[in-house]
């Protein structure tokens, strides 16, 4: 486990600053990140942002569906709007 400090991006789009996340990490892999007392768990979709940057997304759930999609190096995350069960 590593803790980082990451770039955060809200749903709505506005930067947020930097925030801890605890990393888990196998190999050169994140199996789950922690961030908000939170463990979100990788849902093996990926994407490319307009940045270029590469990105996965990690899902939560319990009252509501949770995502967000993060950076491979965990540097930076983007939440989304969470959805209602």
């Amino acid at each position: 486990m590593e803790i980082a400090r990451a770039h955060r991006t809200d749903a709505n789009n506005r930067s947020r600053g930097q925030c801890v996340v605890t990393l888990e990490w196998h190999r050169n892999t994140i199996m789950a990140i922690t961030h908000m007392e939170r463990r979100y768990l990788p849902t093996g979709r990926t994407s490319i942002r307009s940045t270029g940057e590469v990105v996965v997304e990690m899902m939560t759930r319990d009252y509501f569906v949770e995502r967000l999609w993060l950076k491979t190096d965990g540097t930076a995350l983007w939440e989304q709007q969470p959805l209602a069960l």
